[in-house]
């Protein structure tokens, strides 16, 4: 395995959920609907700041320093 860094993982580290975050809350602006799109974000975050953290770890654990310095340079994409 090699750990891959070009391309959108240049920009941020998980650019797959920054782009699923981005479309689901995009989605209740276009519909104007100010209440689902606070709901879309709370839940949205939370699923993601449970599930970023595990993978980093496995990341960590696979890929040891190489990862560690990648993520020193570019940013998780959803704090």
């Amino acid at each position: 395995h090699m750990l891959v860094t070009g391309g959108g993982y240049s920009l941020c580290r998980h650019p797959g959920y920054v782009g699923w975050f981005l479309w689901s809350v995009s989605t209740q602006v276009v519909l104007g609907n100010p209440i689902c799109f606070a709901a879309y974000v709370y839940v949205s975050w939370r699923f993601f700041a449970g599930r970023i953290p595990g993978e980093e770890d496995l990341l960590i654990d696979f890929f040891g320093e190489e990862y560690l310095a990648y993520a020193r340079r570019v940013p998780c994409g959803i704090p």
